[in-house]
């Protein structure tokens, strides 16, 4: 399976399911026989970055700032 077709999947799911990146990352591994571990590989840019910011927002990672400490 390409990257584009892996990220198409999990970009369907997201917005036809209403559920979160992360859930529907597994959920399109599970379906396609991937290991989940494989499935970072398989992310294109925009869901890692969807991902990302998802995740901050749940407070599961930490905030990047974009700013320089002082």
């Amino acid at each position: 399976m390409s990257k584009d077709d892996f990220s198409r999947l999990v970009e369907e799911e997201v917005s036809s399911g209403g559920i979160l990146y992360m859930d529907a990352i597994v959920m399109c591994a599970g379906r396609t026989g991937i290991e989940v571990e494989d499935a970072a590989k398989l992310c294109s840019k925009t869901v890692k970055q969807m991902l990302q910011a998802e995740s901050e927002e749940l407070n599961l990672m930490e905030k990047v700032s974009s700013r320089l400490p002082i």
